[in-house]
Order: structure tokens, then C-alpha cells, then sequence
């Protein structure tokens, strides 16, 4: 008996690796790594904004919350696996089947919440720098959309059956519950929209910058690379079909929970890279090849910035668009500033001719009428 049980397991395990099935300890590994790569980008974010830019705002409180809120996921999935995720549910003893539904359900909602967070916080990040009065109307729009969506799925997964505990009482389509399918597809409908949106959105202002064409590239892709998420929300729909229906909830949930997990802490991560501009800079000057262009015009123009300004406002990329009267200024500025490294000259070498202040041909002026620049000596005539 215990030779035919040996060998059962076995063959089942086998035919797990064949069917691509995850383990309970590769949800363990995905989840810890993906959130701990999160928190770390976070704590440099905030680095960054205290300590270096010292403007830390909405966006950066956000985010410190939705990692709080991705710990919690993380918890409820470790959970998960502890009392048997990864196994199949006939196999597990009924009070731990109960208690693995339980984290199973306050992880749905924790993760609902906590998208939504994290997305709030990269439109705060946008509000920043966009200047242009349609894109800002779009983000504040956009955000209104997300607070409603997350609020709608929040209460739908927390209220998912009346009363609560039929979640993890009753398997899926038994009790007074709505059906798991529509609500979870519905859900990650309008995220793979607002994943879709919230990348897209900051591509027109940034190709309107008077920046050099392989810097307006990198921050093209830069903030391109949220998309990752959206794609992470179409490659989880496979495993959230599966598990919606399961009656083998253990076994079925493991790849969802990794998905969810991954998707979570990747808009986390994305989030955060645009920030950390001001510490590479620091940390490795010698990559901040775009620097000296926009420093020569910092003293006139604000260059576009993620890590300065207020996400309320305040001196943004409405300054750093170039208009002629800011462009002559900032050239004005490099003259000045190359004729004052210039050795000045002896007051010898300069006119002797009298004049008043006023008058054309005084050392203030040039033959034609010009005022010369301060450090510019005069012809003698």
C-alpha cells in the first residue's frame, strides 16, 4: 500500500512539471523576491526625494502605501501555501481548507486596493511635469476613474459573499456570492484599460521637449516601461479563468497568485525608476549624459524634472518648454558667463573718449547704437 501510494505521488508530481503546475515554494520565492525588489526601489524614491531633491509629495506617500499594501499580499499568500496552496484540496484537513480560503480572500482584496494606489500615485508623478492644461485635465479624469474602479473592486471582492465567510465556507457557486468569473474579469478589464491609458498619456507632452532626440527616446521608454504591467494583466487572465470555476482551489491558485503578485509590485517598481534619476546622477555622474545640455539652461529655464517640483504644481516642464524669449535669455546667460572667465583688461587699454552715460558713443555703447555687454572692452576709434 504505501509502495502504490509512493508511486502515485510520483506520478502525480511528474505530471505536474508537464502541466507547467506551480508549487507552493515557487510562490513563496516569486512573491518575496518581486516584493522585496519593491520596497527597495521605494526606499530609494524616498532617499531621493528627502534627501536629494528634498520635495517629497502625494506621489511618494502613495507609494510607501501601496507597498505597504503589496506586504499584505504577500502575507496572505504565504499563508496560502502554509496551510496547503500548491496541494490539492482533497488531500487537505477541513480546518485547513478553511483558513487558506480566508487568506485567499482578504489577498483579493488587498490586491484590488493596492493597484489602485500605486496607480494613483504615478498620475500624481505626471501631474508634475505635464504643463499642458488638456493632458493635466486627462490625468485628474483618469484618477477619478481609478478611485471609483478600485473602490468598486475592493467592496466587490470584500463583499464578494453575503455573509463573508460563505467565501471560504462553500466552494464557488454555492451560498449567496456573486459569481467569481465576472467580477475578477471585469476587474482586470478596467486595469489592462488604465494600464493601457496611464503609459500612453505621458508620451505626447515628453516628444514635445526641446531635448536632444536619444534623450527624449530614453524618457520615452522610461516611463514606456509600464506597459510591462499592462502586459502581466493579459498573461494572468488564463489563471484567473482557471481559478475562478476550480474546485480545487489549492491546486489551481498558485500561477494566479503569482501573477497577481508580480503585476502588483511591477507598477510599484515602474513607478519608482523615473524617480531615481537624481540619485544615479549622484551615485554615477558619468551616466547622466543629458545633464550638461539641460544644466546650461537651468539658470533661466527649469529642465524637465521627476524629481523636482510639487505634484501640485510649482515650476514644472511648463517651464522647460523653450520659447524664443527663453532661449535668447539662456544664450544671453552662456556669453556672459564665458566673457567673465576672460581676463579683464586694463583701463589703459580702454577709450579715453568722454561721453555721457547717455550717449551712443559712450563705452556703454557700440557705433551703431548697441549696448555693449558688461565685460565686452571698447574699440578705440
Amino acid at each position: 500500500m504505501i509502495i502504490l501510494q509512493s508511486r502515485t505521488s510520483h506520478l502525480s508530481a511528474k505530471r505536474s512539471a508537464e502541466d507547467g503546475h506551480a508549487t507552493g515554494t515557487a510562490v513563496i520565492v516569486t512573491i518575496i523576491t518581486f516584493t522585496s525588489i519593491a520596497a527597495l526601489l521605494t526606499a530609494l524614491r524616498v532617499y531621493t526625494r528627502i534627501k536629494i531633491s528634498k520635495n517629497a509629495g502625494i506621489d511618494d506617500w502613495l507609494v510607501i502605501a501601496s507597498v505597504g499594501i503589496s506586504i499584505g499580499v504577500t502575507v496572505t499568500m504565504s499563508e496560502q501555501v502554509q496551510y496547503g496552496m500548491g496541494k490539492h484540496f482533497s488531500t487537505l484537513p477541513t480546518e485547513d481548507k478553511i483558513v487558506m480560503n480566508k487568506w485567499f480572500w482578504a489577498s483579493t482584496w488587498n490586491y484590488a486596493l493596492g493597484l489602485g494606489v500605486v496607480k494613483l500615485s504615478i498620475l500624481f508623478q505626471y501631474l508634475r511635469f505635464i504643463p499642458i492644461r488638456s493632458y493635466r485635465v486627462a490625468c485628474y479624469v483618469l484618477m477619478v476613474f481609478n478611485v471609483g474602479w478600485t473602490l468598486f473592486g475592493f467592496f466587490a471582492c470584500f463583499f464578494m459573499c453575503t455573509p463573508a465567510y460563505d467565501f471560504w465556507r462553500r466552494p464557488p457557486g454555492e451560498g449567496n456570492c456573486l459569481d467569481r468569473m465576472t467580477i475578477w474579469y471585469t476587474m482586470a478589464g478596467g486595469n489592462i484599460f488604465t494600464d493601457i491609458v496611464i503609459t500612453i498619456l505621458p508620451i505626447p507632452p515628453l516628444s514635445k521637449l526641446n531635448f536632444p532626440r536619444l534623450q527624449k527616446i530614453i524618457l520615452m521608454v522610461v516611463f514606456g516601461v509600464g506597459g510591462i504591467t499592462c502586459i502581466m494583466s493579459i498573461l494572468r487572465l488564463p489563471a484567473l479563468y482557471k481559478i475562478s470555476e476550480s474546485l480545487d482551489p489549492s491546486w489551481n491558485n498558485p500561477t494566479a497568485a503569482i501573477w497577481s503578485s508580480m503585476e502588483l509590485n511591477t507598477s510599484i517598481i515602474t513607478c519608482n525608476i523615473p524617480t531615481l534619476k537624481g540619485l544615479v546622477s549622484r551615485l554615477f555622474p558619468a551616466m547622466s549624459f543629458g545633464d550638461s545640455y539641460i544644466r546650461t539652461r537651468s539658470n533661466q529655464i527649469q529642465p524637465i524634472s521627476f524629481t523636482n517640483g510639487s505634484s501640485s504644481g510649482g515650476r514644472t516642464l511648463r517651464d522647460s518648454m523653450h520659447t524664443e524669449k527663453a532661449r535668447v535669455a539662456a544664450q544671453e546667460l552662456e556669453l556672459r558667463i564665458q566673457q567673465s572667465r576672460t581676463p579683464m583688461l586694463k583701463e589703459s587699454e580702454f577709450s579715453p573718449v568722454p561721453s555721457t552715460p547717455t550717449s551712443p558713443l559712450s563705452p556703454d555703447f557700440d557705433l551703431v547704437g548697441n549696448r555693449r555687454s558688461r565685460f565686452a572692452p571698447v574699440r578705440r576709434l
